[in-house]
């Protein structure tokens, strides 16, 4: 049996962007559907641990079918395809509001032709010694604690990496899957497995991708050779070889005494004509008080945690978490 694991698509970004809605189905269509021709003569099941699509309350139509037609290829391949309910799925993040989610509404008809495809949005789901959770499952503290009994392998949509001190004896001995963070962390049997793209310059220089359990439980990565990436560069840097696609972000980050030189001047152009998004950002330095802080080091968030003050930065922390989310 060989599993693939996937995560946080979010299909819509970018107030439903065209462009990349296509970046995303190049993935499926050029490289992910390829691996599994190639694989078709092993027992394969395909996990997608949520956040299938982006906007609580807006999906473009024409997105809706494309992904809609991504999962049918998918399925009429025959796979087994299990899909987990993210928190961005769902209307509203009030638990009493839970059924309301895109997941059913947009691939629920595939059900009726492919009883290969298992639609896990409302309740706990189990299979052999497997538990699949949906996302306001996790937080039926009782149910989870019952439902999790007997289990070895969890495929759930939550943080825990932060995990509540209280959910911790749950998952002891387990072998647990997560999404909904988007940067890849492994610890001991948790595998929180970020987004298959990278979305937006918290990725940037980072490979985002798929996942494979093969046998007796060895976790392979496969990087995402298809989609958009962000980076950022920083003065000489510029002068090797980049890894780029024209369709990638890029940031420069230039010393401004730099910018002069002919030789950066020369750079920067031609790579303004490689690549659609680059943006060049001039290196300051701010000085505070007697010390000296390159604030480009930083990203948004650093920034203005040094701005604010001492007695705020917890509730500041706790509401960065909360959008985030």
């Amino acid at each position: 049996m060989m599993k693939i694991l996937i995560s946080d698509t979010h299909f819509g970004v970018r107030q439903n962007s065209i462009v990349w809605i296509n970046s995303q189905l190049d993935f499926f269509y050029n490289q992910l559907i390829p691996f599994l021709d190639v694989h078709n003569n092993e027992d394969i099941e395909i996990i997608h641990l949520g956040d299938v699509f982006d906007s609580r309350s807006s999906i473009n139509p024409l997105i809706a079918n494309k992904v809609k037609k991504l999962f049918d290829s998918i399925c009429r391949k025959g796979y087994n395809v299990y899909i987990i309910g993210g928190n961005h799925d769902y209307y509203s993040p009030n638990e009493s509001l839970q059924n309301d989610n895109s997941i059913d509404l947009i691939l629920g008809e595939l059900c009726y032709y492919c009883p290969n495809l298992k639609l896990i949005t409302k309740n706990f789901y189990k299979q052999n010694n497997e538990l699949f959770v949906p996302w306001f499952r996790y937080f039926d503290y009782d149910e989870l604690k019952k439902q999790l009994k007997d289990i070895d392998t969890v495929y759930i949509h939550n943080d825990l990496v932060m995990i509540d001190p209280k959910y911790q004896q749950l998952f002891e001995g387990k072998t647990i899957y997560s999404g909904h963070i988007h940067t890849p962390c492994h610890i001991n049997n948790l595998h929180t497995l970020g987004s298959v793209f990278a979305l937006t310059f918290a990725d940037s220089n980072s490979e985002r991708g798929f996942y494979v359990v093969h046998d007796h439980g060895q976790l392979e990565f496969i990087h995402n050779e298809k989609s958009i990436r962000f980076w950022r560069f920083y003065n000489d840097e510029i002068f090797k070889k980049l890894p780029i696609k024209n369709t990638d972000y890029v940031e420069l980050y230039i010393d401004q005494e730099n910018l002069i030189k002919p030789n950066y001047v020369e750079t920067i152009k031609e790579l303004s004509k490689q690549i659609n998004n680059l943006n060049v950002i001039p290196k300051t330095k701010e000085v505070i008080g007697e010390s000296v802080t390159d604030f480009t080091k930083y990203d948004i968030t650093d920034i203005c945690k040094k701005k604010i003050p001492k007695n705020l930065i917890n509730k500041f922390e706790l509401i960065s978490k909360e959008e985030n989310e």
